[in-house]
């Protein structure tokens, strides 16, 4: 992220609930709740994220390592999760800021068809931010797969049936 400010933010312990939309992997969509544990990488020139989250869907555990990149002004992203048959994916383009959100945005062919992926982490505070994940056969047809609402806990971390 930009500069220490941006990135202090999203630094700590989140609770997240999850709702996925219905959609050729979920069909039926579902919720699901867990947490997300940010911290500073190696001399603080990157962020860790630790994932995971239990409900309807199952269980996804992630790891995602995020750095900005100067030359390209934006972030990069290595991500690694339990679903990925490949184990993890490193963006080819670069996460953007667009007035107060961080935008990614990547085609891809899944299949042997295009795939639009966005990713948009938005109503960044100190205690809580939104995470919305959409996809689409074009940037015009994007539709939302994944919303995220996560709150920063501020004492014990609470139990969340996991």
């Amino acid at each position: 992220m930009p500069g220490p400010e941006a990135q202090n933010l999203m630094l700590g312990t989140w609770v997240i609930r999850v709702k996925y939309e219905p959609s050729p992997e979920r069909p039926k969509g579902g919720e699901g709740v867990g947490s997300e544990v940010w911290r500073r990488g190696p001399g603080g020139r990157s962020v860790i994220e630790d994932y995971e989250v239990k409900g309807d869907a199952g269980e996804l555990h992630g790891l995602g390592i995020a750095w900005w990149d100067e030359k390209e002004n934006g972030q990069l992203v290595l991500w690694c999760d339990s679903e990925n048959p490949d184990g993890c994916h490193h963006t080819r383009t670069v996460a953007r800021w667009e007035g107060n959100s961080l935008v990614y945005t990547e085609e891809s062919e899944v299949n042997g068809r295009k795939l639009v992926f966005q990713e948009t982490f938005t109503d960044i505070t100190p205690s809580s931010f939104t995470q919305i994940v959409k996809s689409g056969p074009t940037a015009a047809e994007l539709k939302t797969t994944i919303t995220i609402h996560a709150t920063k806990v501020t004492g014990p971390t609470p139990d969340l049936g996991r």
